[in-house]
């Protein structure tokens, strides 16, 4: 089984539900698992959002790509804006030992989307950042 799709969302957050229903038709044509569909829209609402709240400094419209690509046993992500450089893989994991009380503020859904994933990984390619999630669906 090989399929892709991809859409293009405006770094508007009440776009980010337009990225959720896009991937349960998608999730629904490729047969995904409930698990599957509940963890990749966990991590797409978390990096979404970083992303609109976040990675812009101005308050200009620019475009986020999100692509989806299921081949063999994995389904693959890729988030492709714009923003700012930053590479959320890069800061350290939460303590997740911390009462509530003594975390700090910030980190657990980046963190949260590495452990739902099989594979994460960051690179900026020209003047975009591609953000890649590999979901294994066994």
């Amino acid at each position: 089984m090989s399929a892709h799709q991809s859409i293009q969302i405006p770094n508007d957050r009440d776009q980010i539900d337009s990225v959720r229903k896009f991937f349960d038709q998608f999730g629904e044509e490729n047969q995904l698992s409930e698990k599957v569909v509940h963890d990749i829209q966990m991590a797409l609402d978390e990096l979404l959002t970083n992303i609109v709240n976040y990675g812009y400094e101005d308050d200009g419209e620019h475009i986020i790509d999100v692509r989806f690509e299921v081949g063999g046993k994995n389904l693959k992500v890729e988030i492709v804006d714009d923003a700012k450089p930053y590479n959320m893989l890069e800061r350290e994991d939460p303590d997740t030992t911390l009462s509530v009380e003594d975390k700090p503020i910030g980190g657990l859904g980046v963190y949260l989307v590495k452990q739902l994933m099989s594979h994460t990984e960051y690179f900026t390619k020209g003047n975009k950042n591609h953000f890649i999630m590999i979901k294994g669906l066994e």
